[in-house]
């Protein structure tokens, strides 16, 4: 992923994150998979499913695992763990019965796509150092970009934030500047 300064100049972040790799296999994106850049921030298939399944309950049905299936051509089994996840994480709700079905815990533009990801893949971190464990990094002493990494973590997860499942449900969104709080100053 490209970052950008102040200055406009782009700033290559390389680094081993907790977002790991994408795949475009849905039928929001019937294009033939190409290979995907490494050196590129990513979030997990599974996390790639779970903001589809949910932009597609944000219709407002209640909707069965096997419904959402066939309706977003994923395997059962995948749909059904993201399912449970995202209930146990209090996105969804579910209800047992031949009524029954998975359904929004809460209204679709007040559910952000950061709200999806943190709940399937845990705490947006893109280095090991970004965690609050000072320990896990034996550089952290000598390195002199790791007091920064927390402040990029917080400008993404920012941008996420702003980023409601009502609007990832839109099928053409309006078009708007990206958020400030994406340009991320590194002060020398």
């Amino acid at each position: 992923m490209l970052l950008s300064d102040l200055t406009g100049n782009p700033a290559r972040v390389r680094s081993g994150l907790n977002l790991g790799v994408m795949l475009h296999r849905h039928s929001a994106c019937n294009t033939p998979q190409q290979s995907v850049p490494t050196d590129m921030l990513r979030i997990t298939r599974e996390t790639d499913y779970g903001i589809v399944l949910m932009t597609a309950l944000a219709e407002g049905e209640s909707c069965s695992a096997a419904a959402l299936a066939k309706q977003c051509q994923l395997p059962v089994p995948m749909v059904s763990k993201i399912l449970k996840a995202l209930t146990q994480a209090g996105l969804l709700l579910s209800q047992r019965g031949a009524y029954g079905g998975y359904s929004l815990a809460r209204l679709a533009n007040e559910i952000s796509v950061v709200d999806i990801i943190e709940a399937l893949e845990g705490p947006i971190a893109i280095t090991e150092c970004s965690s609050d464990d000072p320990q896990i990094c034996v550089y952290h002493q000598q390195c002199s970009v790791s007091n920064h990494w927390n402040r990029i973590n917080e400008a993404i997860r920012g941008a996420l934030q702003n980023i409601s499942l009502q609007e990832m449900s839109q099928l053409r969104p309006e078009r708007r500047p990206p958020p400030s709080i994406a340009t991320i100053t590194i002060a020398q």
